[in-house]
């Protein structure tokens, strides 16, 4: 049902052109010189591009490569292969010229219809990305064909509506955009107190402090070799996707049978440390809760003895000198690489004090809490505008079309 006042139009009618990039850019690509979007700098529910892994071209004197798709201001890209309908805006006129591949289509708004942001924010929007997963095409590289994509049916209000509301949910980005690099600054700034106070050149002279192998100071175990049997339900069953995104709170099942076979080898608890050691190498979790739970050979469980803080040492295990001689002792000519537990035990490790690791512990654990606490702000801040976003561009949540110098304030 369409809201009063908007219209159904297709994006092939309100947009100057649709079309898609070049191929054969590999020969252009360069260290520096024009910017060369592919799908990787695309993004899955927001509209930036991420351009920390960037391409760059250098075309020939006289080239005609890329003419029709030299990006202007305005301009909607979509991926239209492998992870298809990301959604980029080129929201101001690029620095230097800048190209796509044949793997994203751009899509260029006729203004006089519609604000380019508005469109792209449609575009990205559930329902369009619904619609779009509908009309890809069948087949072993399914993907996106251009006459598709111009048939597409987007809603849109007045003009007027579709500036005000592009600037509401601009508003909400900034904001998403603001905790994500206070996000970034604390994780530095995180890492960077690890580095000064567990660092081993600034603790050589420190009193008490010694430098011993890891297995004079801890058992390390490895999980079960044996292939999972899921269950629907049962133990909860760890491996490295866990430890690598700190979120043990989905997982995988197994039974209770074979949970205590394993555990009367070896068991999880309160204040031990697992630290993947298959593919991903390095990545440790401090385990300050009571578990009950098995994991895989994939993972290092590192059991503290008394003259060694669990906590402190999944801080260690993350410092340079630590990560230099996991990688020094790594096979890396294994697919995946993996490190032996014997190797595990041979690095070394700083250790002061007990209570000075505890009280080390305490601080960096301060900055963590701070972290996971932008964190949860930002995950609140998202959710609320992917809501918002969905009833602003149904027309189940009017706006006004006065005031839009305070864009989230215009809501009505």
């Amino acid at each position: 049902m369409v809201p009063d006042g908007w219209s159904i139009k297709k994006l092939g009618d309100v947009s100057v052109f649709v079309t898609s990039g070049s191929r054969g850019w590999a020969p252009y690509y360069a260290e520096d010189g024009d910017r060369f979007i592919r799908i990787t700098n695309l993004c899955r529910g927001q509209l930036a591009l991420d351009l920390s892994d960037l391409k760059h071209v250098q075309l020939p004197d006289g080239s005609s490569e890329g003419q029709r798709t030299r990006l202007s201001s305005g301009d909607i890209l979509i991926s239209i292969t492998a992870d298809l309908g990301l959604i980029g805006f080129i929201d101001e006129i690029p620095p230097e010229p800048t190209y796509i591949n044949q793997h994203i289509a751009l899509v260029r708004p006729d203004r006089h219809q519609v604000d380019p942001k508005f469109l792209a924010y449609q575009l990205a929007s559930k329902r369009q990305q619904d619609e779009i997963a509908k009309i890809r095409d069948s087949g072993a590289k399914a993907g996106l064909n251009l006459p598709a994509i111009r048939s597409l049916s987007v809603p849109l209000p007045s003009l007027l509506q579709q500036r005000t509301i592009s600037q509401i949910l601009t508003a909400w980005d900034h904001a998403v955009e603001a905790i994500e690099k206070l996000i970034r600054n604390s994780e530095r700034q995180k890492i960077a107190l690890t580095q000064q106070l567990l660092s081993s050149t600034g603790h050589l002279g420190s009193r008490g402090w010694e430098f011993r192998p890891l297995g004079d100071l801890a058992d390390i175990y490895d999980g079960t070799h044996m292939t999972p049997d899921y269950k629907e339900e049962g133990v909860p069953f760890y491996s490295v996707e866990h430890v690598t995104r700190s979120d043990f709170s989905n997982t995988k099942f197994i039974s209770r049978d074979v949970f205590e076979k394993e555990n009367r080898r070896v068991r999880i608890e309160n204040g031990d440390v697992l630290m993947t050691r298959i593919g991903d190498i390095g990545t440790s979790k401090y385990i300050d809760w009571d578990v009950e739970a098995s994991f895989y050979v994939s993972l290092a469980l590192i059991k503290p003895k008394a003259s060694m803080d669990g906590h402190f040492l999944s801080y260690y295990i993350g410092t340079r000198a630590f990560q230099r001689e996991l990688h020094h002792r790594t096979i890396h000519v294994a697919f995946p690489k993996k490190i032996n537990l014997g190797e595990i035990g041979e690095c070394l490790v700083g250790v002061p004090p007990l209570d000075e690791q505890k009280r080390l512990a305490t601080i960096l654990s301060t900055a963590e809490v701070e972290v996971a606490k932008l964190n949860r702000q930002l995950d609140l801040l998202k959710e609320e505008k992917l809501a918002l976003m969905q009833q602003l561009l149904t027309g189940k949540r009017r706006v006004k079309t006065v005031d839009t110098a305070a864009p989230v304030a215009a809501i009505g």
